[in-house]
């Protein structure tokens, strides 16, 4: 299941699938995704005595299980996305006084990279 607060929207940007669920074509797909990703957290150092900040390493993986071209306009097919990919990063994570801060840069299987700044965690 995806939450509410940005993984549906994030998954419709990466895919370019059309999510506006949960109508039938929608939720068939969607459940024929299958993602796990895995993260090493480390310590780093603290900013003062109540923010510390970690490094991170992660992997993601992730398949549409070669379900692609069952999604109304085949929007993986337009876009030419395999429909399996393997991303990797390392990432930096406060603790802040506001909630945990993240900022995290990797690179997919394909080449392209990304830099996202989150607030809150994502697992």
């Amino acid at each position: 299941h995806l939450d509410h607060a940005g993984s549906t929207m994030e998954l419709k940007e990466r895919t370019g699938a059309i999510i506006e669920g949960p109508a039938e074509p929608e939720v068939f797909w969607l459940e024929k995704i299958e993602a796990t990703a895995a993260e090493y957290r480390f310590p780093v150092f603290k900013i003062g005595e109540s923010i510390p900040i970690g490094g991170v390493l992660f992997v993601d993986v992730g398949s549409d299980l070669g379900s692609a071209d069952q999604v109304p306009g085949n929007p993986a097919g337009a876009r030419r996305k395999p429909g399996t990919g393997v991303g990797v990063g390392i990432g930096v994570r406060a603790r802040t006084p506001f909630g945990p801060i993240r900022l995290d840069y990797g690179v997919n299987d394909e080449g392209d990279s990304r830099l996202h700044f989150g607030i809150g965690e994502r697992f």
